[in-house]
Formats: C-alpha cells, sequence, structure tokens
C-alpha cells in the first residue's frame, strides 16, 4: 500500500467524522456517492486521493458545505503541525 500524506489522513479523518455525525456507515455513503466501500474506507484511512468534484459529492451527500469540510480540514492541518 502506498505511503500516505498526513494531510490525506487528516482529511480522511475530517469526512469519518461527518459521515459518523450523520449517522452513515461506509456502504451506505459509498452507496450515496456511486464509489465502493472499500474507496470510502481508504479515503478515510488517507490512502486515496479525492478530487474536489469526489468532495463535493461526499459533503452532498452527507447535507455539510464543502466549505464546512474545507474550513475543518484546514483547522485540523494547522493542529496537527
Amino acid at each position: 500500500m502506498p505511503t500516505k500524506r498526513a494531510e490525506y489522513a487528516v482529511l480522511g479523518a475530517v469526512i469519518r467524522q461527518e459521515r459518523e455525525n450523520f449517522g452513515l456507515s461506509q456502504r451506505a455513503l459509498a452507496r450515496k456517492t456511486g464509489r465502493t466501500e472499500t474507496s470510502i474506507g481508504k479515503i478515510e484511512a488517507g490512502y486515496q486521493r479525492v478530487d474536489l468534484v469526489e468532495l463535493l459529492d461526499i459533503a452532498r451527500a452527507l447535507r455539510v458545505e464543502l466549505t464546512q469540510i474545507v474550513a475543518t480540514f484546514e483547522e485540523e492541518t494547522r493542529k496537527s503541525g
């Protein structure tokens, strides 16, 4: 498995937290976004990159604003270094 960048791990953690806050399983989020459960797991673990359009799909599936995900990501990356 490829080495992950710390920022992707942070983004994945933000997505995971939003998914859990919304009460969805990885499988349910995968269905809502047209991805596989494995893909969602890799995104949340920081091993799979997400482009902006895919991130928008995830945000919409979670009923959060894309800007909220980005703001939380920026805040968390500042904390981690």
